[in-house]
């Protein structure tokens, strides 16, 4: 969650036992995930392992909660096993972690099979298991866990020894347990147990109890290919079930993951089996807060999983919004990298099963609203783009670290009902149990609960009997009154849904939602954290009725809504929201945007008018959905639907766009224009892509044929670059069933580039793109204009025919973000350039021409990017 508590454990749990000496290591769109069919509402920090009981964990599902995020608490085989019985009996689910994820790079040596007869310990009768290490360097074993029935009583000791073999000639490590025992998974702690990559040990467990101690739990037959059970120095046909952590060297500052290091498979693999099949588990939790330079390796362990457990989901949460800060790429100051936008785009990019991320806004001095609402903007923002699900965290404890206070009972209900608001589809409290360092935890130290326990209780009893509801909403509108905080949206005075009645009236967010059938739910959130208030409302387009969602039976109930002149009044307690369902007149006539078809000519731009029927309005609004391929389409006149639609230079054949209409209460149906391009006769290459690109980044451009009036199947192609200014980097082939046979890439500055079709069926004709090319720009070249040709570009047809096509070419700028005008620096006219563009958008005809305007990469030139410039021009 914060850095600080991190840290401070990490502190702890590497105190606890010296692992290998100091000098071995150095200082989707995805399905809706729910929790057994209900609305995910979970906690982190939960019990430490002497707290792990059936009451404990009843506390837990009591406050109607479903699920745990398992913290920095429960890493080890031994703890999380037994964490998840009491999960299970008390039907909740559980996102496991090990340490091998959680702290260090470790490796597991497990047997899981327990089906055998059990064996018990005594003073007359040891059990031992040879044992084969992990293929891996740097290794030491650290816990090792075994599996019981039967009680474990005060006073009754047992020692596990490692040997160098069955001999026990040498002694490795060793540890002793004193009873009492609880847990079922009684585990060893062994410092300093160095162990060599791929050799055999033996383990052998025993008391001076004169009485048995266990049963330990045994597999019924060999299932431990690479060891066997012994019973007092006697080789056994079955093996002892055990779970071994062996920690190594070169992970990350924070946790398992580097950049340059990675987990075994044989770690993934016993990690996942062992887990996969328990009725408790609801996935595989990885990282907290990881930074954007371990994405990769986070991406590549989450496929590795995905791929032994395709059923359970794999977590991660991220960073709120800090929109000043350029940490997130490496825990380090990074202009270029570290930015928060591209920290997120680069998670999406992994295709995570949601997003998740904390944001904490309840300081001593102040309600901290910046950045809480700029993290629910800007994820809600992609997880839509995305149709990826978002879940968010509460503050439920006080950090005096960081000024952090412990929540109100309307403070607590504010949060969750605002994260609502913002289309999450689960949410998570931070903390539940006290962790050192804080206070004031949903439980306290001392383990009672504290008055935020029934706070939470409440309001997530409510949550639950909406969920069945709100998990099948998607967010369409969010807007505030009463005060607009910053990154928020004003509730425009067109809008369909309008606060009533003698001012002042009630601050509130006012959130549309709509399900798969298109029915239309609004949420209202009470934004007075003080003061209840009844507000009376307006609604323009005149629903049938409008309904509540009940907090109690998650039924919809009558409001005292009246339907001749769309007028209706709640109740609203203290950061309260309450959901509405609106029910469509039957006599409302059908909302429909038209399809269209337009002829257009290559090279030339097409006028228009988009149309709607039925209950258009007084103030529709026109707006693309999605663009075209060969072409852009740009809406000149949002009321009147008039549009603009112009072809890529040598475009041809057929291309279509999409648009919707808004009538000021609800969007339409997506309509699609058909736009038909004449072909031009002239036979040529195509090279198009981004017009500009930093030092030291890399930029890709599509090379392409147009107006081809035959199939050809080969291509020879030779391309020019000036290499003062960039270095090739790969190409390949962007269209099915044509390859990129070779690449030839000498003398630098010339590319070569040999092209075949698989098969008749595959012939290049008409105008398509063909290949990705990808160049780096020199990290010198500031300033600098290169250009990309094709000289030559020589086709063959079915019969052997050759001919030329005509070459292409592209300029592309290196400069700096901001140096718009290209001369080295970020100064005025830099600023003027943007200024004079103020207000385009990626939708633009000259969006390549003027996109490194866009400072912030949102797809559109407004005030923060003129900010950023003059930032710039300032330093």
């Amino acid at each position: 969650m914060l850095r600080k508590v991190k840290s401070a454990l990490l502190a702890f749990a590497v105190a606890a036992g010296t692992l290998m000496g100091s000098s071995a290591y150095a200082a989707s769109s995805n399905p809706t995930p729910t929790v057994s069919g209900e609305f995910p509402i979970g906690i982190f920090v939960e019990p430490p392992p002497p707290d792990v009981t059936d009451a404990s964990f009843a506390d837990i599902r009591a406050m109607n909660v479903n699920f745990i995020v398992a913290s920095n608490l429960n890493t080890t085989p031994a703890t999380t096993d037994w964490a998840l019985e009491k999960a299970a009996a008390n039907n909740l689910k559980y996102l496991v972690t090990d340490t091998g994820i959680r702290w260090y790079r470790s490796e597991w040596v497990s047997q899981n099979s327990d089906a055998g007869a059990p064996l018990y310990l005594r003073n007359d009768k040891s059990i031992g298991q040879s044992f084969v290490t992990p293929n891996q360097p740097d290794m030491a074993i650290w816990k090792l866990s075994f599996k019981k029935n039967g009680v474990w009583p005060a006073g009754k000791s047992a020692t596990i020894r490692i040997y160098n073999g069955p001999d026990k000639t040498t002694l490795i490590g060793s540890s002793t347990l004193t009873g009492p025992i609880v847990t079922n998974y009684p585990e060893f702690v062994i410092n300093g147990a160095v162990v060599a990559p791929g050799t055999s040990y033996y383990m052998e467990l025993t008391t001076d109890s004169t009485t048995d101690l266990g049963p330990f739990l045994m597999s019924d037959s060999d299932a431990y290919a690479d060891g066997q059970a012994y019973v007092n120095g006697s080789p056994q046909a079955n093996d002892v079930y055990f779970q071994m952590t062996l920690p190594r060297s070169g992970g990350g500052n924070w946790n398992a993951f580097s950049p340059t290091a990675d987990l075994s498979d044989e770690f993934i693999e016993s990690y996942v089996n062992h887990y996969k099949d328990n009725p408790a588990l609801l996935g595989y939790n990885l990282v907290d807060e990881p930074f954007a330079d371990v994405f990769p390796k986070l991406k590549a362990v989450s496929d590795k999983i995905k791929a032994i457990d395709p059923n359970h989901m794999v977590y991660t949460n991220l960073y709120g919004v800090c929109d000043d800060c350029q940490h997130y790429y490496s825990g380090t100051n990074d202009p270029v990298n570290g930015g928060y936008q591209n920290y997120v785009t680069s998670w999406l990019a992994t295709n995570p099963d949601m997003i998740s991320f904390d944001s904490y806004p309840y300081l001593s001095t102040r309600f901290d609203e910046k950045p809480y609402y700029q993290s629910l903007e800007y994820f809600r923002e992609q997880s839509l783009l995305n149709g990826t699900d978002l879940w968010a965290y509460i503050q439920s404890m006080s950090y005096d670290y960081f000024n952090m206070v412990e929540p109100s009972e309307s403070q607590l209900k504010f949060q969750v009902y605002s994260t609502l608001a913002y289309g999450a589809k689960g949410y998570v409290y931070f903390t539940y149990y006290t962790p050192a360092g804080m206070d004031n935890g949903l439980i306290l130290p001392n383990g009672t609960k504290n008055d935020t326990y029934d706070y939470a209780k409440a309001v997530n009893g409510e949550v639950l009997k909406l969920g069945s509801t709100l998990l099948t909403l998607t967010s369409k509108d969010v807007y505030h009154t009463g005060g607009v905080p910053p990154f928020a949206t004003a509730l425009p005075a067109s809008y369909f849904w309008q606060p009533s009645g003698s001012a002042p009236h009630m601050p509130m967010i006012v959130s549309r939602f709509e399900n798969e059938d298109g029915k239309q739910f609004v949420m209202i959130v009470n934004k007075d954290l003080e003061n209840a208030h009844t507000q009376s409302f307006t609604l323009s387009n005149l629903p049938a009725a409008v309904k509540e969602v009940s907090k109690t039976t998650g039924l919809e109930a009558a409001t005292n809504y009246n339907a001749a002149n769309g007028t209706f009044s709640a109740s609203f307690a203290p950061g309260e929201g309450r959901l509405f369902a609106l029910e469509e007149s039957e006599e409302e006539p059908e909302f429909v945007a038209n399809d269209l078809e337009v002829s257009a000519s290559a090279n030339e731009a097409v006028y228009g008018t988009l149309s709607a029927n039925g209950a258009v309005g007084n103030s529709p609004t026109f707006s693309i959905v999605t663009n075209g391929a060969k072409g852009t389409a740009v809406v000149t006149n949002a009321a009147t639907g008039q549009f603009t639609y112009t072809p890529n230079p040598g475009a041809n054949g057929a291309d279509t766009f999409t648009f919707k209409v808004n009538n000021g209460a609800i969007d339409s149906n997506i309509a699609t224009v058909t736009v038909n391009i004449a072909a031009a006769n002239e036979l040529r290459t195509t090279i198009t892509g981004a017009s500009t690109v930093q030092p030291g980044k890399k930029v890709t451009v599509k090379y392409g044929l147009s107006g081809l009036a035959q199939n050809v199947y080969a291509q020879d192609i030779q391309l020019n670059y000036d290499p003062a200014v960039m270095e090739f980097v790969s190409a390949k082939s962007i269209k099915q069933g044509v390859k990129l046979v070779r690449t030839i890439k000498n003398p630098e500055g010339q590319l070569r580039l040999v092209v075949a079709s698989e098969g008749a069926g595959n012939g290049v004709t008409g105008d398509s793109e063909l290949l990705e090319l990808t160049f780096k720009a020199k990290p010198d070249a500031l300033s600098a204009t290169g250009t990309i040709s094709v000289t030559s570009a020589i086709l063959g047809d079915a019969q052997g025919n050759e001919f030329q096509a005509a070459s292409s070419s592209i300029d592309i700028i290196v400069a700096n973000l901001g140096d718009l005008n290209g001369d080295g620096s970020v100064t005025v006219g830099d600023l003027a350039i943007a200024s004079a563009n103020y207000g385009k958008n990626a939708s633009s005809p000259d969006w390549q021409q003027i996109k490194m305007a866009d400072m912030n990469g949102d797809g559109t030139i407004d005030w923060t990017d003129l900010t950023e410039i003059s930032k710039k021009i300032a330093s």
